[in-house]
C-alpha cells in the first residue's frame, strides 16, 4: 500500500499555526502549512478563497517520473474570485528544483475548483516538497490574509518516511548509503466531517471493428478509460475478454493490463487486439470489457466497470460484405455482391426468399448450374436479378430477400455455407419513362421450379441467422 497513499492537505479552516506539520498514520495524509506570525485562527472572513486540499497521485514515485497535483479550493465570496496559483517544487533545504508552474484560475461563489498540475519528479534521490501559494491574478501580491503557504511532500525512491522505516531483522545490516531514519510526528487524525472524493471509473467510446470476420482474422477494440470522479485512481487493474453467445461463462482472455494511475477528467484511450483460433466455434460472440475486477480501487459507483458489447460479432468461414443487411437495391441500378473468405477459393451466390434456404423452389443459384466463381464478388445477369428475385418476391408475396455464399475448397473437397443475409429491390412505379405510382405491367419472369444441378448446402456447418418477422430492411450506403 506504500504507492497508494495520498498527500493531502487539509484547508486553513483546520487551523493554522506559524508552522504545523503533522503525518496520518500509515502516510495517508500529510500536513503542512506555514504562514506569517500569528496565534492560530480560521480563514478570515475576509478572504475570498480558502485552499481546502492538495492531492499527490504518488506517494513515491522513480526519478523523472511523473507527479499529479490536484489543488482544490472553495470560494467565500458572494461573486467568483480570480487567483494566481504557483506550484513549485522544493528540495529539503528549501531551494527551488526546476521551473515553477503560475497558473490564474477563477473559483465560484461558495463553489468548489480543482486544478490539476502535471510535472516531472526530480531526476536525484531524496526527499522533496510541492509548495503552493495563493497570488493575485498579476502574482504581484498574495490574495489570502497571512500569506499562507502549503506544503505537499513527496520522495524519490524508496526512502520511508520519518517513523515509517521498517525495524532491521536480527543481524541485518543497513543497506549502503541509505541514512538512518529518525521517529517522526505523532500520528494526525482528520477532524470530523472532513471528507475525501472518490474515483468513478467507466468505458466510454468502447469500438470493435469488424463486427463479422473470419477465423484468424484480428479483431480489434478500441475504448477510453475515464475517471468521473473527484479523486485520483491508482493501480487500475483493466480485463479484456470475448464469450461466445451459446456458453457465456466460458470467458476467453483478450488483455491484462494496469492504468498507473488517472486523474478526475482524465481519460485513457486503450486499444486490444484479438485472434480467434482455428478451432473456434463458428457462430455469435462478444466481447467484455472490466474495471478493476478484483475490486480493489474504492469508487464511488461499482456499478459501471463493466460493459458487453450489445451487437454480436460474427465469426465465420464466409463473411458477407455488401449487400449490408436491410439494404435496398434500386430496380433499375446496379446490382452487386460481396463477400471475403481465407479457406475457399471458389463460390456460389445463393438468393431466395427463405431465410434458412431449405426449400428448393424458394431459392436459385449465381452462377446457375455447375458454374462457380473464383472472385469474391459478382454481378447478376439481368435476367437473374432483378428478373428472377422479383418472381421470388411475388410468389412468396414478400418484399424481402435473402442471399449467403457457399464455398468449397477444390483443394480439401470440403464446402461451407456463409449465414443469410436480407436485402431487398425497390420496385420501379409504373412503366419505364412514365410516373404512374401504378405497379409495373410487365410481370417479370419467374424462375424454373427447381434447377436439376442446384447446389445443396451442407449441414450444420454454419447455422443461417434468424431473422425478426417485424426486421423491415432498411437502405444504407455501401461500404467502399
Amino acid at each position: 500500500m506504500r504507492n497508494g497513499l495520498l498527500a493531502r492537505l487539509a484547508g486553513r479552516r483546520l487551523g493554522i499555526s506559524r508552522f504545523a506539520n503533522a503525518l496520518w498514520a500509515g502516510g495517508a495524509i500529510a500536513l503542512f502549512i506555514s504562514v506569517g506570525a500569528g496565534s492560530p485562527r480560521p480563514a478570515l472572513a475576509a478572504d475570498p478563497l480558502e485552499v481546502v486540499k492538495l492531492v499527490l497521485s504518488e506517494r513515491e514515485v522513480s526519478a523523472g517520473g511523473q507527479q499529479i497535483l490536484q489543488v482544490t479550493m472553495r470560494g467565500l465570496g458572494s461573486r467568483p474570485t480570480r487567483a494566481g496559483l504557483r506550484v513549485d517544487i522544493r528540495d529539503e533545504r528549501d531551494n527551488r528544483v526546476g521551473p515553477g508552474i503560475d497558473r490564474v484560475v477563477q473559483v465560484g461563489a461558495g463553489g468548489e475548483q480543482r486544478e490539476f498540475f502535471r510535472f516531472d519528479a526530480p531526476n536525484r534521490f531524496g526527499r522533496f516538497t510541492v509548495r503552493v501559494e495563493v497570488f493575485a491574478p498579476d502574482f504581484k501580491s498574495r490574495l489570502l490574509a497571512g500569506a499562507p503557504v502549503f506544503y505537499a511532500p513527496f520522495q524519490v525512491g524508496s526512502i520511508p518516511e520519518p517513523g515509517l522505516a521498517a525495524k532491521p531483522r536480527p543481524g541485518e545490516k543497513p543497506e549502503p548509503g541509505r541514512p538512518a531514519m529518525k521517529a517522526g510526528p505523532p500520528t494526525f487524525a482528520p477532524p470530523r466531517g472532513l471528507s475525501f472524493e472518490k474515483p468513478d471509473l467507466v468505458w466510454e467510446n468502447v469500438d470493435i471493428q469488424p463486427m463479422a470476420l473470419l477465423v484468424g482474422e484480428p479483431l480489434t477494440i478500441k475504448a477510453d478509460l475515464r475517471n468521473v470522479g473527484g479523486d485520483i485512481a491508482r493501480g487500475i487493474d483493466i480485463k479484456a475478454d470475448y464469450f461466445n453467445t451459446r456458453t457465456p461463462a466460458n470467458l476467453i482472455s483478450i488483455s491484462k493490463s494496469t492504468v498507473p494511475v488517472l486523474a478526475p477528467g482524465d481519460k485513457v484511450a486503450m486499444e486490444f487486439e484479438a485472434k480467434f483460433p482455428e478451432d473456434s466455434p463458428l457462430g455469435d460472440y462478444k466481447v467484455q470489457l472490466v474495471i478493476d475486477p478484483a475490486n480493489r480501487v474504492a469508487e464511488t459507483n461499482k456499478e459501471n466497470n463493466v460493459v458487453v458489447s450489445e451487437v454480436p460479432i460474427r465469426l465465420s468461414l464466409i463473411k458477407l460484405v455488401f449487400p449490408e443487411p436491410g439494404y435496398y437495391f434500386e430496380q433499375t441500378g446496379l446490382f452487386l455482391f460481396r463477400w471475403d473468405s481465407r479457406r475457399f477459393d471458389e463460390f456460389k451466390v445463393q438468393v431466395g426468399t427463405d431465410p434458412a434456404f431449405t426449400t428448393a423452389d424458394t431459392y436459385f443459384d449465381i452462377p446457375q448450374g455447375d458454374k462457380w466463381t473464383k472472385d469474391r464478388e459478382i454481378v447478376p445477369l439481368e435476367g437473374e436479378l432483378p428478373d428472377m428475385a422479383l418472381g421470388l418476391m411475388e410468389k412468396g408475396r414478400t418484399n424481402q430477400l435473402y442471399w449467403r455464399v457457399v464455398g468449397r475448397s477444390t483443394a480439401l473437397g470440403v464446402q461451407s455455407v456463409s449465414q443469410s443475409s436480407v436485402f431487398s429491390i425497390r420496385k420501379m412505379a409504373g412503366k419505364p419513362g412514365e410516373g404512374s405510382m401504378e405497379p409495373a405491367a410487365k410481370a417479370p419472369a419467374r424462375p424454373p421450379a427447381a434447377q436439376k444441378d442446384r447446389v445443396e448446402a451442407p449441414k450444420n456447418v454454419e447455422p443461417p441467422a434468424k431473422p425478426s418477422d417485424e426486421a423491415k430492411p432498411r437502405e444504407v450506403a455501401p461500404k467502399p
